[in-house]
Formats: structure tokens, C-alpha cells, sequence
């Protein structure tokens, strides 16, 4: 019998790509989607072994609505693994962003993980010593390191690291296995949804930095993995009995760590504001 996973945020990028994965592999999956026509179109597409819930994961009445749903469609079986996945990226200079984007980027990337989390977890399958249940969060390297200009977003997914700690300590309970993935660039739309997002700001003291956004979203992209791989990663934690607290994937994972966690603080502040003063910067960071 599959076993069955959910899944936030399934309409495309890396949730889409990990249905897709693991309905391969033999798991049975519930996705959620915002738009019905998503879920339309998904339906369409696997119509065996995947399940589509419609909701917004900041409209908590559409997910509590969504438990009940669930517990139609699993009867009197259980959930294995919960994955966060739903995301989105609000850039901007952090002193000049509104708050009400930042308290969206913290509604979507971070209250909502909560919420859903607490919800489903009376579902998942709870002391299971020789198969033991998953929690996945989709965090990002912007939870290890912060780049200028995406301030709200870093803090998001810093955030996410500690609640992935504070729930694995927890559950430790009950023997559900949480997880966090630290996803370097990867090919998805969030990043390209982004283009132009930074022009609300050329006029100001920022000007000259963020006028090569757009160009810097371009490179990235270009050298983003494959959301393929952050897939593997997940069905790697599914079938692990004792999965890692992390998992790191990006690309040149050594330099990564070199950079963000033994270099010099001010070095490493020295070395972004170089690269941010080049015309030819081809993204935030400096590496």
C-alpha cells in the first residue's frame, strides 16, 4: 500500500516536480494549490494516486476546512510525511520595505509552515520505531547566509531553521523525523516572478544597485540547479530511517560554508560591497 505524503504548494517548481517524483515512487500524494484551475489542470494530469487541496496557506479557516478533507480521503489509514514547500520571495532594501511586505514574507514562509504543521500532525503517524514518520521544510541558503536586498526573505528562512530545530527536539516524542532542506538556486519561477519587483527603488539611495536586478536574476537563473535534484533529496529523507537535520544543495557547497561560516564577518561585508559596487555584479552576495 502507498504511503501518503503531503505536499504544499504543488502548481509548479519544486512542489510540482516531487509530486511527480514520488508518485513515480510509489507514494500516494496530497497536494495543495491557490487557483482551482491548478487544481484542475493537476487533476488531470495524475489521476491516480495524487489528491489536490485548494487553499491559501495564510488563510487558516481554508486549511482547517482542508483537515477534514483529508481525513475523507486517508479514511482510516495516516499520513507519513508532511512537507512545507509553499514560498514566496519579497526583495527590497530591508529599510525601505513596508511592512506589510515583510509581514506577508513572514504570513507565507513562516506562520504558515506553523499553522499547517499543527494541523496535520494529529494525522501523522506517530512511534513508529522501524519506519519512522517525516516533517520536510523547504528552507533555503538564504536561511545560512543574508544577501543585501533580500532581507525579508532571509529572515523567513532563518526563521525556518529554527523552527525545524524547535519541532525536531519536540517530536522527538513521538519519533517523527523533521528535516530541513537548504536549496541553493534553483530552477523555479520564483525567482523570475521577481523581475522588475526592484524598479519601485532606482530613485532612491539604493538606485545604483538595484538597477542591475534584473540582470542578477537572469545569471542566477542560468546557473540554478535543477529542482529535480532538491525532488531526490526528499524521496532520499523519505525513505532514510534516520535522516540528517540538514541538507545543504548548492553548488560548490564547500566555498559556501568556507564564505558563510569561517570567514571574517567584516571581511565577508568588505567582499559584498565590492561586488556591489561592479557594474558587472552577478549577484548580491560577492560569491
Amino acid at each position: 500500500m502507498r504511503k501518503i505524503v503531503i505536499i504544499t504548494g504543488v502548481s509548479s517548481g519544486i512542489g510540482y516536480d516531487t509530486c511527480q517524483y514520488l508518485i513515480d515512487k510509489g507514494y500516494h500524494v496530497i497536494g495543495s494549490v491557490r487557483k482551482a484551475e491548478d487544481k484542475h489542470r493537476l487533476k488531470s494530469q495524475w489521476k491516480e494516486h495524487f489528491d489536490c487541496l485548494l487553499f491559501d496557506v495564510t488563510d487558516e479557516d481554508a486549511i482547517d476546512k482542508s483537515f477534514t478533507d483529508v481525513k475523507e480521503i486517508i479514511q482510516d489509514r495516516e499520513i507519513f510525511a508532511l512537507i512545507n514547500n509553499a514560498g514566496l520571495a519579497i526583495p527590497g532594501p530591508l529599510a525601505l520595505l513596508d511592512n506589510n511586505e515583510l509581514r506577508r514574507q513572514l504570513d507565507v514562509n513562516v506562520l504558515s509552515a506553523q499553522y499547517i504543521t499543527n494541523v496535520f500532525l494529529p494525522l501523522i503517524t506517530k512511534n513508529n520505531q522501524t519506519d519512522p514518520s517525516k516533517i520536510i521544510m523547504i528552507g533555503s541558503v538564504s536561511g545560512l547566509f543574508t544577501s543585501p536586498f533580500m532581507g525579508a526573505y532571509c529572515i523567513s528562512k532563518y526563521a525556518l531553521e529554527a523552527m525545524s530545530d524547535a519541532y525536531r527536539r519536540e517530536l522527538m516524542l513521538y519519533n517523527i523525523k523533521v528535516s530541513i532542506i537548504e536549496p541553493g538556486p534553483i530552477k523555479t519561477k520564483i525567482w523570475s516572478k521577481n523581475k522588475g519587483a526592484l524598479q519601485k527603488y532606482e530613485d532612491t539611495d539604493y538606485g545604483f544597485m538595484v538597477k542591475k536586478a534584473d540582470k542578477i536574476i537572469a545569471n542566477t537563473e542560468k546557473n540554478a540547479l535543477p529542482s529535480e535534484v532538491i525532488s531526490q533529496c526528499i524521496y532520499d529523507i523519505l525513505e532514510s530511517k534516520n535522516p540528517k537535520p540538514r541538507y545543504l544543495v548548492t553548488k560548490n557547497k564547500i566555498a559556501f560554508r568556507l564564505i558563510s561560516k569561517w570567514l571574517p564577518t567584516k571581511l565577508v561585508d568588505k567582499m559584498i560591497w565590492k561586488n556591489l559596487s561592479n557594474k558587472e555584479a552577478k549577484n548580491y552576495r560577492g560569491f
